[in-house]
């Protein structure tokens, strides 16, 4: 892999094209545990290419899963009873990847696991998914530190089935964790959850999924049930675009006075960063949104205003943001970012430095980044081993040259093909 820092030229015109949004990390990862516990063979299409999918698809072979790679294809063939599997699974950064394993890890019989991670992958929560397996009966200690990995985990035949209840609000991320691992339970499950737990919208994704699967499912605001957690027939598995990585291109529109379509869009998909588009709107921007395709249209918009957001919702999306909104007129605030501080990198932190860094006033209080919009001066920008600080801040080169990223291939983790596609539109 290239290590050099990637040095951007300032974008000299305004930005138009089209272009296809990468499959879905997020939604290749339930797909593929969905079709782990399947009992015939499925076939995903248009999954994603990334680091963290190839993480999740090198532990899930350790559990005699057959999963074959075409193309953006995959065709994963579960065993009749996963194998058992003694050793160190490392998750590396892929924190999805660490969350939607354990349940399935702390269920395969006469095995002994350790799961674990980056470095900054064991400072980063997973107390509250811990918790309800342990109430279910799983066999999980902490190796270092009570609360993160990496864990040990002795593998036992079932959980419990009933009910289970989340008591803290860190991450959607367990929620879908013990749903999408229905078949580990002896029985239904109904998993409860803060109203205002952080990325609800990735719950809706869950249950999406598994309906898709065959799973009947009754959700209500702060609790989903699963009524048939027995195996299911494998499936023919479409992947949505992935709006967190849309984000990046539709931005580059607004930022440059262009106009970009970003296609693989459909509108049945429930993410919520596809809400970022209508976010730019209120900055000035015209939108469109067709039925696979979301359009951001600056060139007649003149000046980006300044907003006050709540992002709690599209988290995601902040970084982003943040780079749009340091090229606006005046001050933008962007609320409801509290949980960045457990993503890769603590994200408010990192924008906001690498902002800084540019020459853009930026401030930091509780959970939320007050902007105010300038002209950015060129800076060798640190991602942080942030793929989606990386990405957000190439477009600080709509503004100005001698932008640097100083390690452009963290992008891998999330969207292999991202600088390709810079390259495509900017031309």
């Amino acid at each position: 892999m290239h290590t050099q820092p990637r040095r951007l030229s300032r974008i000299n015109r305004p930005v138009v094209g089209t272009i296809a949004a990468p499959g879905s990390k997020s939604d290749t990862h339930r797909a593929l545990l969905l079709a782990a516990h399947a009992r015939t063979p499925s076939q995903i299409d248009t999954a994603s290419d990334c680091d963290d999918t190839d993480v999740l698809v090198a532990a899930l072979r350790k559990f005699g899963i057959a999963i074959v790679r075409s193309g953006n294809t995959l065709h994963v063939a579960p065993p009749a009873q996963l194998e058992a599997y003694e050793g160190e699974i490392d998750c590396n950064l892929a924190g999805t990847s660490f969350r939607f394993l354990l349940p399935l890890c702390a269920t395969v019989r006469d095995s002994q696991i350790q799961l674990t991670g980056s470095v900054r992958m064991c400072e980063r929560p997973i107390g509250g998914l811990v918790d309800m397996l342990i109430d279910g009966g799983a066999q999980i200690t902490y190796d270092a530190h009570v609360g993160c990995p990496p864990i040990t985990i002795q593998g036992v035949t079932q959980l419990r089935g009933g009910d289970y209840e989340l008591h803290d609000n860190c991450s959607s991320q367990y929620v879908s964790a013990m749903l999408l691992n229905a078949t580990v339970f002896a029985g239904p499950i109904r998993v409860r959850f803060p109203e205002q737990i952080g990325s609800r919208s990735y719950i809706e994704m869950t249950i999406r999924s598994l309906q898709r699967f065959g799973y009947t499912v009754a959700a209500q605001a702060s609790e989903v049930a699963i009524a048939n957690p027995s195996r299911v027939d494998g499936q023919h598995y479409i992947v949505d675009g992935d709006a967190s990585s849309a984000t990046y291109f539709l931005a580059l529109a607004a930022v440059t006075g262009g106009c970009v379509r970003v296609t693989n869009l459909p509108k049945t998909s429930p993410q919520g960063d596809l809400r970022f588009a209508s976010i730019l709107a209120e900055m000035g921007c015209r939108t469109e949104r067709y039925y696979d395709a979301i359009e951001v249209d600056a060139s007649e918009s003149g000046a980006l205003r300044g907003i006050d957001v709540d992002l709690s919702d599209c988290p995601d999306t902040a970084p982003t943001l943040a780079v749009v909104a340091a090229l606006a007129d005046g001050q933008s605030v962007l609320r409801g970012l509290g949980s960045l501080v457990h993503k890769e990198s603590d994200r408010m932190v990192a924008i906001a430095m690498e902002l800084q860094r540019a020459g853009i006033d930026v401030k930091i209080s509780a959970d939320t980044l007050t902007i105010f919009g300038g002209t950015p001066r060129a800076a060798a920008i640190s991602p942080h081993g942030d793929h989606r600080i990386a990405m957000a801040c190439a477009l600080l080169s709509a503004r100005t040259g001698g932008i640097e990223i100083t390690h452009p291939y963290v992008v891998s983790k999330s969207f292999r093909g991202f600088w390709d596609s810079w390259a495509q539109l900017i031309g």
